[in-house]
């Protein structure tokens, strides 16, 4: 049986397999299979804690791949999430007692943002689903056992999204002032 550390060693290797896997768009899918990667872990474990915590993260991400209200590429980027939130169940006990954890705060905010999701023009780089992927990638490259990683994410995920709201009444605004303003030029040449 391994050691704590040896698990820890292994999720991040694992980690960084998955960095890779993205770049070879043929195996992300099949790199990304909770259950072979769940079965893979559970004979790494030592104890039932360990397992109880891989039992819960498994049926957290099953239930995001399953989930309905999200598109398709949406939990396919949200599944890459799967062996950073192992490895914190595995690290940090207050994960699952704390609803105020910077890792839950932000895979609730990634899932009720991607919630009704539709698609947009993803050929600019800058739409959500890239910046909702290119989140998911640095915390895949650069989470190792500090916390706080989550917690920033969390912090410019929330402001992307106020960022883009505020953009977004920006452009209702714009198009109703032009709509009136026509309105206005029609009624004017009517008179």
């Amino acid at each position: 049986k391994f050691m704590k550390s040896d698990i820890q060693s292994m999720l991040t290797s694992l980690q960084s397999d998955a960095v890779k896997a993205l770049s070879e768009s043929s195996s992300v899918n099949h790199f990304f299979d909770i259950q072979s990667l769940r079965e893979k872990l559970t004979l790494s474990l030592m104890g039932s804690a360990e397992r109880h915590n891989l039992d819960a993260i498994s049926e957290l991400f099953e239930h995001i791949q399953t989930e309905t209200n999200l598109p398709d590429p949406i939990r396919d980027v949200l599944i890459r999430l799967y062996l950073p939130y192992i490895k914190v169940a595995l690290i940090d006990q207050d994960f699952f007692n704390n609803s105020q954890h910077p890792a839950r705060l932000l895979l609730e905010l990634l899932h009720s943002s991607s919630i009704g999701w539709v698609y947009e023009d993803e050929q600019s780089g800058d739409g959500f689903l890239a910046h909702l992927s290119s989140l998911i990638t640095d915390i895949l490259k650069n989470f190792r056992e500090d916390i706080s990683l989550f917690g920033g994410a969390c912090r410019q995920f929330d402001k992307l999204i106020r960022d883009e709201a505020t953009q977004t009444e920006i452009n209702e605004r714009q198009v109703i002032d032009t709509m009136k303003a026509k309105e206005s030029m029609r009624i004017a040449q009517l008179h």
